[in-house]
């Protein structure tokens, strides 16, 4: 069943400015993916001075016309961690030297991906981050420009 609408509660003094940053940040119009115009399917690499050791397994990604992301974002396959989401991850990321603007960051391209993928609304998509998003701070060894990631699992939809 789709809802048009979903009530979300603010705190009063909250309401406008919560009003003035959806519609900056979520535009009207669900923007849908072009057609794929390059398909690298399990790319692999060894490192050139240790033929031994391989440095990339398993990549696997497409390049869409018209395409225009952000920040990295990537979907895996299988789960984070032992438990009931077998179908893997999409993820989002941020990343610069401040780690509460790059959680921002990772949720919103979430929000911009749950639209044009899932089909969903800004709201929708706000509610199904709050409740079912992991966030993880992927890196910070490069200091400054840490890395957050926004991670859903895939098992929650049905056409997973």
């Amino acid at each position: 069943m789709r809802h048009e609408k979903t009530l979300i509660l603010v705190p009063g003094h909250l309401k406008d400015q919560w009003l003035r940053e959806m519609k900056e940040r979520f535009p009207k119009g669900n923007r849908k993916p072009g057609e794929v115009i390059l398909e690298v399917k399990n790319l692999q690499a060894r490192d050139p001075d240790q033929t031994d050791r391989e440095v990339l397994r398993g990549v696997s990604f497409d390049l869409r016309k018209g395409e225009n992301l952000p920040e990295v974002q990537y979907t895996m396959s299988g789960g984070m961690t032992g438990s009931w989401n077998t179908l893997g991850w999409h993820c989002t990321t941020g990343h610069g030297p401040d780690l509460w603007e790059n959680t921002q960051d990772a949720v919103r391209y979430m929000i911009s991906w749950l639209k044009a993928n899932k089909g969903l609304t800004d709201h929708e998509a706000m509610v199904l981050c709050s409740t079912a998003m992991d966030l993880k701070i992927s890196e910070v060894v490069d200091a400054p420009n840490w890395i957050v990631s926004a991670c859903l699992p895939l098992g929650i939809f049905r056409d997973a």
